[in-house]
Formats: C-alpha cells, sequence, structure tokens
C-alpha cells in the first residue's frame, strides 16, 4: 500500500540540499512546512498530484502529452502555491529513486538528473525575483524517469507522435508514428556547447539507454530549439560550438515557425539594457541585429541516427 507522507523538518532539509534547492528556499520551504501538515485540504492536494506523477512513473507518452498538466494554485495561496509542487515532489522522490534503482540507473546520473530541481528554482529567482517553482511540468519527466541529464546535454524518453513526424525533414522516412525517441534538451548554465562535449553526451545517450533495458530501442533523436535556427549562420562564424551543433543534424534542418525564446534564453527577464549593450557577446548582437533588421528568429528541429 503507498504511503504518502511530508518529510520532518530534518528530513526535509536533507532532501532539498540532496535537490540543490538554493539556500535562500530553504527557510522559506520550512515555514511552510506546518501549514502543509495542518490542513486536511491541502494535504488531500497534494498527496493527490503526487499520486498521479506516481502512477505515471515510467509510462511512455507521445511527446504532445509528455508533460502532465499540473495546475497552480490560486493567487490566494500566496508564497505556498509557488512551493506546493517542490512539496509534491518530494512525495514522488521515493518513488522514483525506486525506479532508478531497478533499472540500475546510476547515482551520479541521479543526482545530475534531479538537482535540476534546485537548477530551476535558481534560474525562477533570477526571471522572476521569487522562490519557488514555476513551471513543474518540465520537472514532472525528471521524477517520471522520462528525462536523465547525461553531460551537456539532456535526454528525454518519448514516442513519436504526428505532430512532429511529417514536419521536420526526413524524419518520417527515419522512424515510424508512436516508435520510441529521445529529444535533446540544452540546458542553461551548464558550460559551452562544444563539440567534444556534446559527443560525448550524445555517446553516454546510446550506451545508457540501451544498458538500463527501460523496454524501448531508442535508434533517433530529435531535437527543437532556436538554437537550430539556420539563420544563425549569417551572423556567427564558422568556428562556433552553436553552427558546429547545427551540422550534426545534417540536411535535415527544419523551421518550425517563429520563436521568442532566443531573446529570453540569451538576456533573461530584463532584456536588453544600455549596461550591457557594450559588452555584448557576438550571439548576444547577432540577436539583437537580426531583430532590429525585422527579422524574427525561429524553431528549429533536426533529428540524428545515435549510432551515427
Amino acid at each position: 500500500m503507498r504511503r504518502l507522507a511530508l518529510p520532518s523538518e530534518d528530513e526535509l532539509v536533507d532532501r532539498l540540499i540532496t535537490l540543490w534547492v538554493p539556500h535562500e528556499d530553504i527557510d522559506t520551504a520550512i515555514s511552510l512546512l506546518p501549514r502543509l501538515k495542518e490542513s486536511s485540504e491541502l494535504s488531500s492536494l497534494l498527496e493527490g498530484r503526487a499520486a498521479a506523477l506516481i502512477d505515471d512513473i515510467g509510462v511512455l507518452h507521445d511527446h504532445s502529452e509528455s508533460q502532465m498538466y499540473l495546475p497552480a494554485l490560486g493567487d490566494e495561496f500566496d508564497s505556498l502555491g509557488r512551493y506546493f509542487y517542490l512539496f509534491v515532489f518530494l512525495l514522488v522522490l521515493p518513488y522514483a529513486e525506486e525506479y532508478f534503482e531497478k533499472h540500475g540507473v546510476p547515482p551520479e546520473i541521479r543526482r545530475r538528473t534531479l538537482a535540476d530541481l534546485g537548477g530551476n528554482m535558481a534560474e525562477n529567482r533570477l526571471w522572476f525575483g521569487e522562490g519557488g517553482i514555476q513551471d513543474p511540468k518540465w520537472l514532472s519527466l525528471h521524477f517520471r524517469g522520462m528525462l536523465y541529464s547525461l553531460g551537456r546535454l539532456q535526454f528525454e524518453r518519448s514516442r513519436i507522435g504526428p505532430s512532429l513526424l511529417w514536419k521536420i525533414q526526413g524524419l518520417a522516412d527515419a522512424v515510424e508514428e508512436r516508435e520510441a525517441v529521445l529529444f535533446i534538451h540544452i540546458p542553461r548554465f551548464a558550460g559551452p556547447l562544444t563539440s567534444p562535449a556534446c559527443s560525448l553526451s550524445l555517446d553516454r545517450a546510446s550506451n545508457f539507454f540501451t544498458r538500463h533495458a527501460f523496454g524501448d530501442d531508442y535508434r533517433i533523436a530529435i531535437c527543437s530549439s532556436w538554437l537550430l535556427d539556420v539563420q544563425l549562420a549569417k551572423y556567427l562564424p564558422a568556428s562556433s560550438n552553436i553552427l558546429s551543433f547545427q551540422r550534426r543534424f545534417g540536411n535535415t534542418l527544419t523551421s518550425l515557425g517563429t520563436d521568442d525564446a532566443a531573446v529570453r534564453f540569451v538576456f533573461g527577464p530584463s532584456g536588453v539594457t544600455p549596461e550591457i549593450w557594450a559588452g555584448m557577446s557576438t550571439l548576444e548582437r547577432a540577436i539583437i541585429d537580426h531583430r532590429s533588421a525585422g527579422g524574427e528568429w525561429r524553431r528549429g528541429a533536426g533529428w540524428i541516427r545515435l549510432s551515427d
């Protein structure tokens, strides 16, 4: 029988540190713990959301539905609403660890993968100026055993659906609808996107998903990102890490439409300010010059065979 119980205050601190939760968020989380334990309504809601995630651990979905719908709490819950899903993930954690153990996922990969929770909270504070979790859907992938950090890149287990199958050049000739594939994600704050680092991640992915017997054969890896916008070649030197990464996808690169993520990703929530203009990198200036000239950045997508 499943038993979901919030940790004690001491246990909470240990788990938050393990998940790399920023220290400035730990005191707030501790202060909210009694409120959750004393309210039967909140406890029931917390357990319900956690149970839904636990039931979905290891279940492979179409990519369009791979991130679960996890509705936010209303504004009336103030700081508790922002931290609510932190406690949900803490309830799910033992079951995620059990799944990792079953499939022989090494401790260092577990640690690096789940540490994305703390990184997400740090980025949330950078973007919004307050603590908590703004996008629990993304983090649900980590705790459901769907996403793994393997060096510079992250890899998400999924199934290819019709929404992408026919949109990316040549993909329909390489995979069948509903076939298991990996989606490549490029996290922020993980170091330069160098060719050796990316090659190592891709090699690790090819071996990792075969070795740990998740029940599917992963032959194809897909990436969809503004970093694959072919327009970047107009502004960046051929030796740039970004263009080197693009070349991995050969002639499969396809535009999937406009995307504002380039500005958000590069400049963060404050946008472009006069103070940073003089010190802009080549990429930063490219982002702005293209927009100033009336251009729009687009989300590119491509695929590779993992054996390549």
